[in-house]
């Protein structure tokens, strides 16, 4: 409970973490409660593995810039879409980027090699 005046608001619920960014409107009447109602976006599991691991992996989508999500082998929930991935080598040097597109709940592992052609 958040106690607000009554009239017209609009309520967000964020997580930059998932790349959740949710917007509704309620009106407060005057007796002061109102519930806000949200429709959830289903969640989808982001998983990297690399050669060699230790790799630093950050994401984006849409207009969402870049965002570090950690180091390989990585697990991740993110909600579902399409989403640029890139990917550092532990070394530091090279850099490798990839477009997924990834649909609710668990998908199929992205894989990146580093030191190969």
């Amino acid at each position: 409970s958040v106690p607000i005046a009554a009239g017209p608001h609009r309520v967000r619920a964020t997580s930059e973490a998932h790349f959740l960014d949710m917007v509704t409107d309620v009106d407060v009447p005057p007796d002061g409660r109102a519930t806000a109602t949200f429709v959830a976006p289903l969640f989808a599991r982001l998983t990297v593995q690399t050669f060699p691991p230790g790799a630093a992996v950050s994401a984006r989508t849409g207009s969402i810039d870049w965002r570090e999500l950690g180091e390989t082998p990585l697990r991740h929930d993110v909600v579902a879409g399409t989403y640029r991935v890139r990917v550092r080598a532990a070394s530091g040097g090279q850099v490798k980027e990839i477009e997924v597109v990834l649909r609710p709940g668990a998908n199929p592992p992205v894989r990146v090699a580093f030191g190969r052609p």
